[in-house]
């Protein structure tokens, strides 16, 4: 993934992984080994830690629900893929180990109290990310603000929840594209042309997510 976070760490050692949370660690998280008991386990959340948590359930034994609210599993990774080229890899190494174990993947589903009790789970993992600091300032709600996880939301398939007419109603056949072919190569071209946002982008913030997102946005907007 080349986020360096195990070359950083070399120096002062145990050394860890962002993408195997095993490295470093072998003593302490052994190989999986089946549950005494298999139980029903229900994961609210496929972004990479839901996927992760129901992957380890399911080589124990157990009997895994993953239901994800978006069209396709990835979370965060489904724009961190476009924003950064060596993060669709792993997300597809994620996904190929959830479609090779038993489990039953549910997708465009939020989970409510009643889909809990149709499930009838045992245990529930509950993996939906951080709640994004929203912007605290003067026309911080206006109409073309929008924030991380409505940046995330709209990768994922979900037209524009706001902003000018035109661009809200362009959304929705790009919405509908990005629910039947994601493609992280052609959105990065997208992006050169100012789809979804406009050419004109001001970044607020400074975290790892702004810094992934420099490449692309410098051909088609301005910082």
């Amino acid at each position: 993934m080349n986020c360096c976070r195990c070359i950083e760490a070399s120096d002062d050692p145990p050394v860890y992984c962002s993408v195997n949370a095993r490295m470093g660690r072998e003593a302490e998280y052994p190989e999986e080994r089946p549950s005494r008991e298999s139980k029903r386990v229900l994961v609210i959340g496929g972004g990479p830690a839901g996927m992760e948590a129901a992957r380890i359930a399911a080589l124990r034994g157990h009997r895994v629900t993953l239901c994800e609210k978006n069209p396709r599993l990835g979370g965060a990774m489904l724009l961190s893929s476009i924003t950064n080229p060596r993060i669709g890899p792993v997300l597809k190494h994620k996904i190929r180990e959830i479609q090779g174990l038993p489990i039953d993947v549910k997708v465009n589903v939020t989970v409510t109290p009643e889909l809990i009790g149709d499930v009838k789970p045992d245990v529930v993992v509950v993996a939906v990310g951080a709640k994004a600091v929203t912007l605290d300032v003067p026309g911080g709600k206006r109409e073309l603000v929008l924030g991380r996880g409505e940046t995330e939301s709209i990768f994922s398939g979900h037209p524009l929840p706001k902003g000018a007419l035109l661009q809200r109603f362009l959304s929705y056949p790009g919405a509908l594209l990005l629910r039947l072919f994601y493609d992280p190569a052609l959105l990065r071209w997208a992006l050169r042309f100012g789809f979804p946002f406009g050419k004109r982008v001001i970044i607020l913030g400074g975290n790892l997510q702004v810094s992934n997102s420099e490449r692309p946005l410098r051909s088609g907007a301005r910082r």
